[in-house]
């Protein structure tokens, strides 16, 4: 799990006047490294100080018999002393001896030796005079060792004492036959048993406060590794947005609430020239003018305040003086509380935008005068050329009159192919005429109430002309009882020649019918006819300036391209709408659909 983490807990006692600090207790809280210690501990604790501790006591154990018998019971038989002495010393050493080669493998070594010293406690007392020993408090010591290890080891410690105790006595009074005072050596086991339940109650508090301390570590381990892991995640995510901070192309710069300049990325030193060991804690006023220093501390008090700031256009100054232009967009930065403690900001660098919006607005004003030259062009050539055109026009139709003499076959069809031509070429000098006006935008209405069926009724007449030497059927189906409509008469009925002229001249045969129909949005004219149809990809672009579909079988069909153009201007200038469905070898509809009254 990485570094361990350790807490340490200090143990002070005063001693005399000062006080000494005792070597810190350090409770390891990684599992692993505390697995490892408590190991390492276990084994200095069975191996070296518990057999070390035994060694001395069991030595002292020997000089307390040899007073107790001589001065006590008055008799010390020095042979017998002697092997009592080296037997038990030499049960020391063989316990130390055993534990260092084979607690390793054998870690329960170290209880059951525990357990077999209350054994040798008993023949210490045995030895020492047996019911008359003084030493019959030997067979409490050893639950008093074990108050630290639990309340079970004590019970243990307890119960087995008092039985070592009374197997003594049986061996006294059944082997030896000794006189024994039994309502003493009773009370004896009584007092024996009484003393190792009173050390019970201390290892029971003792298990408890060390549980608490065991789960105490538990959590403290759970916490830490959660705390490892947090930390862990801020770390790669402060990389991570470390690394997107610097590496953005858009200059950042932080700044507390009252100006000072925290941080700043890369992009923003290239931008202004200034290193970020030159600016970072200085106000940033430095990189700005007075006045926009001023209007960028009001937009933070605005932002601290709670109020969403829009992108906002500032002038910046670089090190070398030069006026940059930047899109800035701020945001707050707020504490885990949610106390506003400091500002983001993010600079684009607009300059090139800007001056593409220059460009394109002297563009546009180029563009919007040379198109008033052009129309006010063709509003003069328009006067000029329809002008002769009306003359020939006159003189062609007073020629075909015969009111001088009569024409020759031949004289007559190049009268007529003049007529046709002139009157073709007016056609298109009006329809380029009306365009211009259109998009100068001096097309204006004359509204008037108008007639449908009426107008329709024109229309097809005028249509007629067209159809002749077809197998083609015009049609209207126009209900009686349309509402009025009030529109500009003359556009209308040029809007609704232009659709259905060009039904007739692009349907070899079938019918063309003409519809008129009454609906929420005003009302509806609509052209149908059985024609070729017009492929999708055409379609899009039938209402533009100039341009003729590409359809089959109607290539040798003439025009200008311009009266779907003039008709949908003029269609919006009603506040309509005009649109076509079509299928190619079934046939077009063009519809239009004008409001009852236009609106102002």
């Amino acid at each position: 799990m990485g570094v361990a983490r350790r807490a340490q807990v200090h143990h002070r006692s005063a001693v005399r006047e000062g006080a000494l600090s005792p070597p810190r207790l350090t409770i390891e809280l990684d599992p692993a490294a505390a697995a490892h210690a408590k190991a390492e501990r276990e084994y200095r604790l069975q191996v070296g100080s518990v057999p070390q501790a035994r060694i001395v006591g069991h030595a002292l154990l020997v000089l307390c018999v040899a007073l107790h018998n001589r001065y006590i019971l008055g008799a010390l038989d020095p042979v017998a002393f002697t092997r009592f002495a080296v037997g038990i010393m030499l049960y020391s050493f063989a316990v130390w001896a055993v534990l260092r080669v084979a607690w390793r493998t054998h870690p329960n070594l170290g209880r059951l030796f525990l357990v077999t010293d209350i054994i040798a406690w008993t023949f210490v007392i045995y030895y020492s005079g047996g019911d008359r020993s003084w030493l019959f408090f030997l067979m409490f010591i050893r639950a008093a060792d074990l108050q630290l290890s639990g309340a079970r080891a004590v019970l243990v410690a307890g119960h087995l004492s008092v039985l070592c105790y009374a197997a003594m006595l049986a061996w006294l009074i059944g082997v030896e036959h000794r006189p024994v005072a039994l309502e003493a050596e009773a009370a004896k086991l009584v007092i024996i048993y009484a003393v190792n339940l009173y050390f019970l109650a201390p290892a029971r508090t003792a298990q408890g406060r060390r549980g608490k301390l065991v789960e105490a570590i538990r959590m403290a381990r759970e916490l830490l590794a959660g705390r490892d892991a947090a930390v862990a995640d801020l770390r790669q995510n402060e990389e991570w947005y470390r690394g997107v901070f610097e590496t953005v192309n858009d200059p950042i710069m932080t700044s507390t609430l009252d100006g000072r300049i925290t941080g700043v990325n890369r992009a923003l030193e290239q931008a202004v020239g200034y290193s970020r060991e030159e600016i970072i804690g200085k106000h940033y006023s430095v990189l700005t003018t007075p006045a926009v220093a001023d209007v960028s501390a009001e937009r933070v008090r605005r932002a601290a305040a709670g109020e969403s700031l829009p992108p906002t256009e500032v002038i910046g100054v670089a090190k070398s003086g030069e006026h940059l232009i930047f899109e800035v967009r701020s945001a707050v930065i707020r504490d885990h509380d949610g106390v506003p403690v400091g500002m983001i900001a993010i600079y684009r660098d607009i300059r090139q935008r800007k001056q593409a919006e220059e460009a394109l607005e002297q563009a546009k004003e180029l563009a919007e005068e040379a198109n008033r030259a052009k129309s006010n062009f063709l509003a003069n050539m328009s006067h000029e050329l329809r002008t002769p055109l009306n003359s020939i026009i006159g003189f062609t139709k007073l020629m075909l009159r015969r009111l001088d003499g009569e024409l020759t076959s031949r004289q007559e069809a190049y009268v007529r192919s003049v007529l046709n031509s002139s009157t073709h070429l007016l056609t298109l000098i009006n329809n380029v005429l009306d365009l211009s006006r259109i998009e100068a935008g001096k097309q204006e209405l004359s509204v008037d109430e108008v007639d449908a069926a009426a107008l329709v009724e024109d229309c097809l007449e005028s249509a007629r002309s067209l159809a002749s030497g077809k197998e083609l059927a015009l049609e209207s189906v126009v209900p009686a009882d349309l509402p009025r409509l009030y529109a500009d008469r003359v556009k209308v009925k040029q809007v609704l020649l232009n659709l259905l002229s060009n039904a007739v001249r692009f349907t070899p045969s079938g019918h063309v019918v003409v519809r008129v129909t009454a609906g929420e949005e005003g009302l509806r004219f609509s052209v149908s006819d059985t024609g070729p149809g017009i492929p999708a990809a055409e379609v899009a672009r039938l209402f533009e300036p100039f341009h003729r579909a590409l359809t089959a079988g109607t290539r040798d069909v003439g025009g200008t391209g311009l009266g779907l153009a003039i008709s949908r201007q003029f269609v919006e200038l009603h506040h309509g709408r005009i649109w076509v469905e079509s299928r190619e070898g079934v046939g077009s509809t063009f519809s239009f659909v004008l409001p009852l009254t236009p609106s102002a």
